[in-house]
């Protein structure tokens, strides 16, 4: 038996699955925000493909989800935080380990779209530099209810991207977890400038002609 043949006699077969598994791409998305905007109804919306009225706001979770975007397979882990003091590590490691963000408030809340700098300013701060983000102001169905116009949503996202908290393009999504209005939108375009080019050496803060300062508005 030749040599070649002896060594191929024990080289084990890895079915063509597992080697497709092993080379999928794996995105991990933050989802930040305070209390009751509707982060967890939104993950759920994307992974389960329903709407959920009740659930636990004090749980900190993540959730997996296999995706095609762009004819690319891809494995989504999307972290949903909670605001509560005593998960402040468990929110840290998942910012510092975090590839994306997604900064969540409720168009009926007004205070919750005022919150967003300060969670902006502590993922830029945690990971040392501009980040890919976007901003999302959930709850779109209840628009008798709103009190966040669109144009205070859009004006919040360019101010981010003025401010050169974002690594590019910060996107704006108005969605709706109850009825899936751009959910899936909301997070495919966050994966898309995820695997957009980097740009080099662009500190957070640093002035407005090192920046792209187009904004996404959808």
């Amino acid at each position: 038996m030749s040599l070649f043949l002896f060594l191929h006699s024990f080289t084990p077969l890895v079915p063509r699955a597992s080697l497709a598994r092993a080379a999928m791409a794996h995105v991990k998305a933050c989802l930040l925000g305070v209390s009751a905007v509707g982060k967890t109804s939104l993950v759920i919306q994307l992974t389960a493909q329903h709407f959920v009225e009740d659930y636990d706001p004090t749980i900190e979770d993540s959730y997996r989800k296999r995706l095609v975007v762009d004819n690319e397979p891809l494995l989504l882990e999307v972290l949903d935080t909670s605001g509560r003091d005593e998960y402040t590590t468990l929110r840290q490691q998942w910012i510092a380990e975090s590839d994306a963000f997604m900064f969540v408030y409720s168009i009926v809340h007004p205070r919750s779209l005022a919150a967003i700098d300060a969670e902006v300013q502590q993922a830029v701060r945690m990971k040392g530099g501009p980040i890919v983000c976007s901003l999302v102001g959930n709850k779109a169905d209840l628009e008798e209810e709103r009190q966040v116009s669109e144009q205070e949503g859009q004006t919040k996202a360019r101010s981010l991207q003025d401010a050169g908290y974002s690594d590019g393009v910060v996107g704006f999504f108005e969605t709706s977890a109850r009825v899936r209005q751009n959910v899936e939108e909301a997070f495919y375009d966050l994966i898309r400038r995820v695997r957009a080019p980097r740009r080099p050496g662009v500190a957070a803060g640093a002035p407005r002609g090192q920046r792209d300062r187009k904004c996404v508005v959808n």
